[in-house]
C-alpha cells in the first residue's frame, strides 16, 4: 500500500520491512539452510530459488578455490519474502488489531503488557 503523501510512503515503506524482518533472527548473513527454515521450504527449494536468480544470494570461497559456500543476507531475504507475500503488510496488521479488539479485558491487558515489553527491547 503506497500513501500519496511522501511522509506516509515512509512509513508504509518502515511498516513493510518491519513486518517482513519480523520473524528472522538478527543476524545478516544466512546459510541456504537457515534460510529454508526461515521460510519454512526444503534446502533444496532455496537453492532453486538462488539458481534462477530470484533469491540473490553471495558465493564465499569461489575465487580461492575452496568449496563455495552459498551465504544469503538479511535484505535479499526480507526482499524475497516481500515480493511473494499474498498480502499487504498493512492489512495484515490491520486485521491483527481487529482480532486484538475482540479479546476480553484480561487478555487485553496482557497483551498491552507484551506489547509494551516489546516496545522496550
Amino acid at each position: 500500500m503506497i500513501e500519496n503523501s511522501s511522509n506516509g510512503t515512509k512509513m508504509s515503506e518502515n511498516l513493510e520491512k518491519a513486518h517482513f524482518a519480523a520473524g528472522i533472527s538478527g543476524k545478516d548473513w544466512f546459510r541456504p539452510d537457515e534460510v529454508a527454515s526461515a521460510i519454512g521450504f526444503s534446502t533444496s527449494f532455496v537453492f532453486k530459488l538462488i539458481d534462477q536468480g530470484i533469491l540473490p544470494a553471495h558465493r564465499h570461497n569461489a575465487a580461492t578455490g575452496a568449496k563455495a559456500r552459498w551465504r544469503v543476507h538479511r535484505d535479499a531475504l526480507v526482499i524475497y519474502l516481500a515480493r511473494t507475500a499474498d498480502y499487504e503488510p498493512a492489512d495484515f496488521v490491520e486485521s491483527l488489531g481487529d482480532l486484538v479488539c475482540r479479546r476480553s479485558r484480561p487478555e487485553l491487558l496482557r497483551v498491552k503488557q507484551r506489547v509494551e515489553e516489546a516496545l522496550v527491547e
